[in-house]
């Protein structure tokens, strides 16, 4: 509805002034001009046309500036380029004309949220760009000089190794090396069955869980190997197993690297035996 130039005549809806007759039509078109603007702009909005969009809604509050549609349109644009200050400069305006307008209101919180979220990623890659030249640096010296720094431990894990294998009844006998590597730990020398062998890695694991046992160079050589029992001895072991006492010498030349007196032998002990009565 329109007020008539001529006789001042109010809402007036046709094209005709029914009080003087003056022609209103392009008075009325002029009205429609705003929303005709607007709707524009929503199609070219929904077929992601921003830009145009946005002269679209532009010119569409220059010629109405008190329609709220208008403004969340175009902050809702502005929204979508990621223009969030833009945004809530058009949100604002449109609570002036609605302060509980819901659409309003959400959508001017959206761009906040937005752009605290943008302030936290700046941020984040601020402090990325700061740091990163601290950790290449970091990563490059311990690339350098890690394997110095583990060296220690592993020296000090060789010997407890070591120790370990020769007092324990299972493996004394066996005459192992140990050699400290760079980021292992290598055992070497001759074990009588693949039993003993599983033995030696499961005593050095449970030493150290953090560096890589190498038993590969243990060599499996097939030994009968016997454990001392209550009440043996060399003597008694040689008569009963080759039917001559006098060969506990053999048996004693075998094992004498670890039994330091043939007359004293430790219950649970593990012994080599000679494959033949020579």
């Amino acid at each position: 509805m329109i007020e008539c130039p001529v006789c001042n005549r109010k809402n007036v809806k046709q094209d005709k002034c029914p009080g003087c007759g003056t022609d209103l039509t392009s008075i009325l078109q002029l009205k429609e001009l705003p929303l005709l603007y607007y709707n524009e702009g929503v199609i070219l909005y929904n077929e992601c046309k921003y830009d145009e969009a946005i002269e679209k809604f532009i010119t569409a509050i220059s010629l109405d500036n008190n329609v709220i549609d208008f403004y969340i349109a175009l902050g809702s644009v502005y929204n979508t380029k990621k223009q969030y200050s833009e945004a809530i400069i058009q949100f604002d305006k449109a609570l002036k004309i609605d302060p509980d307008n819901i659409d309003t209101i959400n959508g001017k919180k959206e761009s906040e949220e937005n752009i605290l979220k943008e302030e936290r990623e700046k941020k984040k890659d601020n402090l990325i760009r700061i740091l990163l030249p601290s950790i290449l640096i970091l990563m490059f010296v311990l690339i350098i000089f890690y394997p110095k720094f583990q060296r220690k431990p592993i020296k000090e894990m060789s010997e407890k190794i070591k120790i370990e294998l020769q007092n324990n009844k299972y493996t004394k006998q066996n005459n192992l090396k140990v050699i400290q590597g760079d980021t292992s730990i290598i055992i070497s020398g001759q074990v009588p069955t693949n039993q003993s062998k599983e033995v030696v890695k499961l005593i050095a694991n449970n030493i150290t869980k953090n560096v890589y046992i190498d038993v590969t160079k243990i060599a499996v050589i097939n030994k009968i190997t016997y454990t001392i029992k209550r009440g043996d001895n060399l003597y008694l072991l040689a008569r009963r197993l080759y039917k001559n006492g006098d060969l506990w010498i053999n048996i004693y030349e075998l094992n004498k690297d670890f039994i330091s007196d043939p007359r004293k032998l430790q219950v649970g002990d593990i012994i080599l035996l000679p494959t033949n009565k020579k």
